[in-house]
């Protein structure tokens, strides 16, 4: 036990490091991504009927600013496992969700997700999960932080620090915050077009149907937490994004990746990948997948395996179809359904299997 509270506190002294080179940084540090997550775990059609059946609400907004007090989690387009801090969270092929990790600091528990069904994607925060089921509305393990009972029409979804965010089958994007946040904070009501979103600690980044890309940090504590991770506009030919705690990822139809924003542990380190195929952008390190099965990683992970840190950690790992980068640790998914992970304090996957496989 010692042990293990001595990693938790390693992890958040590394992001209290992290926060501070760029000279600031949110009220609160990232509590232990993906995708992520990381960019939106989308690619699933919304039928327009709520959960009742009813036709839903075209402009899937909320009434009044959503709860919301969650931690960022990387995730990427179709992952069907999410990784943060001390559990791991996936999909099965039934459309049940499983979750597994340390019973004193897996803030979700399997049983707040028990009575889930028909999920199609999921993003993790520190705090709660978030399921997106396939009439295209939302459920969350925990509504003390965020109630997502108007969301409709969502196709995607994804958890930040401050906020989370949804893509509609329209393009546009919706966003919920803590009580104290207003949707106008996140500076991304004009946003069209958008076939998937990413939400970081103080920042948003969506994917326009062109393939350029559009990012806004959010009004409050701006300044400071302004590393570079929105620059962007410059970004073309992107098929996937992915934004971390202060720095944002981008996938290049080509195989390529590129990178923005804080470059502590070197997470921003992408220039020399090819043939990658998908992208995770966790709090200190970055994830890619190669077309081959294998995966690369730069950056500092805050989790080891075998003594093993970062990039190295990884770089065993052959068959995988999916991928996520969390804070603590990294997740991967097999072909064969089952889950690989660089550290099993944040999750025991050894058992898992027969995982709902990426845009299935």
């Amino acid at each position: 036990m010692e042990k293990r509270i001595m990693s938790i506190l390693l992890a958040l002294c590394l992001c209290i490091t992290f926060l501070s080179a760029c000279g600031g940084g949110s009220s609160g540090t990232t509590g232990a991504q993906t995708p992520a997550t990381d960019s939106l775990q989308s690619g699933n059609s919304s039928n327009g009927l709520d959960e009742s059946g009813d036709e839903a609400s075209n402009n899937g907004e909320t009434d009044e600013p959503n709860s919301l007090d969650s931690s960022f989690a990387g995730a990427d387009v179709g992952v069907t496992v999410d990784s943060l801090g001390a559990y791991t969270i996936g999909i099965k092929s039934d459309g049940t969700v499983i979750v597994s990790g340390d019973k004193q600091f897996g803030r979700c528990k399997q049983e707040d997700v028990d009575d889930w069904r028909d999920i199609v994607s999921i993003t993790a925060s520190e705090y709660y999960a978030v399921g997106l089921k396939s009439n295209g509305t939302v459920v969350v393990s925990d509504d003390r932080y965020f109630d997502p009972g108007k969301w409709h029409n969502v196709v995607g979804i994804d958890a930040g620090l401050n906020h989370t965010v949804g893509v509609r089958d329209d393009g546009t994007v919706v966003v919920g915050g803590r009580q104290e946040y207003t949707e106008e904070l996140f500076n991304v009501d004009d946003w069209t077009d958008i076939i998937a979103a990413s939400a970081g600690t103080g920042h948003t980044v969506g994917l326009k149907s062109d393939g350029t890309v559009v990012a806004a940090l959010i009004n409050q504590d701006s300044e400071s937490l302004d590393c570079g991770q929105c620059n962007v506009d410059d970004w073309t030919d992107i098929v996937a994004i992915s934004a971390g705690n202060l720095h944002t990822v981008g996938l290049k139809s080509d195989g390529t990746v590129v990178a923005t924003g804080i470059e502590t542990y070197g997470m921003c380190d992408v220039g020399s990948w090819t043939d990658i195929v998908a992208i995770s952008a966790g709090v200190n390190h970055t994830v890619g997948l190669k077309s081959d099965g294998t995966v690369v990683a730069v950056g500092h992970t805050g989790a080891e395996k075998d003594g093993e840190n970062g990039e190295y950690a990884v770089e065993h790992w052959t068959d995988v179809i999916a991928i996520s980068g969390g804070t603590s640790h990294t997740v991967g998914l097999k072909s064969d359904g089952t889950v690989l992970t660089t550290n099993s304090f944040y999750g025991d996957v050894s058992g898992w299997h027969d995982i709902k496989m990426p845009n299935k």
